[in-house]
């Protein structure tokens, strides 16, 4: 989830990566995995505007 501001309460976007990022680690926590879909992340583009999700067991 990502920080804003100076203030360590986060909001509510999240990070879905592909491959590793050093520049995050020690900074972020990971929580989750894509089981199923991948091929509909690597089709989403930066700043794509997504208007629902479902997330599930």
């Amino acid at each position: 989830m990502v920080k804003s501001g100076k203030n360590k309460s986060s909001s509510t976007e999240f990070f879905f990566v592909t491959g590793k990022i050093p520049e995050l680690d020690g900074r972020y926590s990971n929580f989750g995995k894509i089981i199923k879909g991948l091929d509909v992340l690597k089709k989403i583009n930066r700043d794509d505007y997504i208007k629902a999700v479902k997330i599930s067991n």
